[in-house]
């Protein structure tokens, strides 16, 4: 499987201009799904490069022939956007976002997508339909105060619609009444989410006058009351109730815990990602949660990773390539190496002058006994490196010391020297203790010594492989030995070098060649 995957990584690297024509450029803040090799689903997000022609000549390439899940972020262009997708009108298009961003600035015209007769589902944050909309089988609708839609529903607009979701993200907006004046325009309504009302009560009391119809209530971060559970068992067909995080209630988005369960953990746990594929900018809140489980317990990294994958694949313009980087970081955390390698190698096809992603990649394959790989994928990472100005924060540190440890390891120590020279600015305490260990190699123990003075700020456990090495070069292997054994107890990821480095051969009982 992911010899399969890194195939396909390399050939749409090699390939990008054939695959996508000039809809290449919006590999860089975009997301594309693909089934049976075609894009399936075309995430667009604002950046440098994210044109309207781009758009436009994507959907028309052979590639995108197929496409049936678009979401359109906040381009700066987005009518125009929408108007491309219409005249587009790809043949499967099923379901359509506008505008994919927590907090879209101003409302748009989404009238043109009532001429795509494909689409089955709709989902609108701040955008505004007038026209009708037969076609439609499901709808979701952001809350932001006074709503834009809701006229255009009660007056018929979308007749046919089996599943409505009302995702508040502000706590007023539709009132009770109107809600239940909503569900009377809609006699095929079977499911109905409102997530985040105000009034769960009071919801429940005047849907109470509606004709039973639905099948499932979903009144997550509701405040739904025991008056209103009552009132709702009552009724001569209850609808399956899901009722999530009411006490305390807390907004749809904002996640700092995966318990207690939320609306977003519970249905991403029970139907995966999909099920929040078509809510505007959710990858931001599941990216700040498992970022926030990283960083404050790195033994989490086994709970982030579904909200982290998930995020990686509904990409948030505020958050540019971190939600990339954070789900590769918490599968190398987890040591799950070949699935940090595919994060890195899919993230250099968006973006292959981060050094961050280049550190991940030489690092997974460093540590899966594939050192010759990491070997040859040095030159990028170094020229990663010389780009000014590139670079998540930590990127160029961890990128440098990953190039160092790759070089002592294939006992190229002539060019770690050389290369921690270059990008002196750079050197980490820890990229210091791999050059001390290069510098011993080269038999250049004052140098050495003088690389592990600046290395011990660092507790990480390579320092404890250099001061063993260290110890080693002073004879007395009773240190060196107990440097070693803490390296080992602390996690050290670079125990195949620490076996066989020649530097602490003499703890195995022979000579240092």
């Amino acid at each position: 499987m992911f010899d399969s995957a890194r195939r396909r990584f390399a050939f749409l690297g090699t390939h990008r201009t054939a695959i996508l024509g000039r809809g290449a450029q919006l590999l860089v803040a975009g997301h594309l799904g693909w089934r049976g090799g075609f894009v399936d689903e075309l995430r667009v997000q604002p950046s440098r490069r994210a044109s309207t022609a781009a758009f436009a000549d994507l959907l028309g390439h052979p590639t995108c022939r197929f496409v049936r899940h678009v979401a359109i972020g906040e381009l700066r262009q987005v009518e125009d956007a929408i108007a491309v997708l219409a005249d587009a009108a790809p043949p499967l298009l099923e379901t359509c976002l506008v505008v994919d961003s927590e907090t879209p600035r101003a409302a748009v015209d989404a009238d043109p997508l009532t001429d795509v007769t494909t689409l089955r589902k709709l989902s609108l944050a701040n955008a505004i339909v007038t026209r009708p909309m037969p076609q439609l089988r499901e709808l979701v609708v952001t809350i932001r105060g006074p709503n834009l839609i809701f006229d255009w529903i009660t007056a018929g607009g979308c007749p046919e619609v089996e599943e409505l979701t009302l995702l508040y993200m502000w706590p007023r907006g539709l009132r009770p009444q109107q809600i239940a004046e909503i569900v009377r325009a809609l006699p095929k309504l079977r499911r109905l989410r409102a997530i985040g009302a105000s009034d769960g009560d009071g919801l429940v009391a005047a849907l109470g006058v509606v004709p039973n119809q639905l099948e499932l209530l979903d009144l997550s971060h509701c405040a739904l009351g025991d008056a209103g559970r009552s009132a709702l068992a009552a009724w001569p067909r209850p609808p399956n109730l899901v009722d999530l995080a009411t006490s305390p209630r807390l907004p749809v988005y904002e996640l700092h815990d995966p318990k207690p369960t939320t609306y977003l953990t519970a249905r991403l746990a029970a139907e995966g990602r999909g099920a929040l594929r078509d809510l505007p900018g959710v990858g931001g809140p599941l990216y700040r949660l498992g970022a926030e489980l990283i960083v404050a317990k790195t033994s989490d990294a086994p709970l982030a990773i579904p909200y982290l994958d998930a995020s990686a694949t509904l990409p948030s313009s505020s958050l540019g390539t971190y939600q990339w980087a954070n789900a590769a970081i918490a599968h190398e955390l987890a040591h799950h190496l070949d699935e940090a390698e595919l994060r890195a190698r899919e993230a250099l096809l968006h973006v292959p002058g981060e050094p961050t992603f280049h550190a991940i990649l030489i690092d997974a394959l460093r540590r899966t006994d594939r050192l010759d790989e990491a070997g040859k994928a040095l030159p990028a990472a170094i020229k990663a490196l010389a780009k000014p100005g590139c670079g998540h924060h930590g990127g160029s540190g961890a990128c440098l010391l990953d190039c160092l440890l790759t070089l002592a390891q294939l006992a190229r120590h002539a060019e770690a020297v050389a290369l921690a020279k270059r990008f002196v600015a750079e050197l980490t305490p820890e990229a210091h203790a791999v050059l001390a260990m290069s510098y011993v190699a080269l038999n250049r123990p004052a140098e050495a010594r003088k690389a592990m003075v600046k290395a011990k700020p660092s507790e990480r456990p390579v320092l404890q492989h250099a001061r063993a090495v260290m110890f080693a070069l002073a004879n007395k292997p009773k240190e060196a030995r107990a440097a070693v054994a803490r390296a080992k107890k602390a996690g050290y990821t670079e125990l195949a070098w620490l076996a066989r480095d020649p530097n602490l051969a003499v703890l195995r009982g022979r000579k240092k060649r």
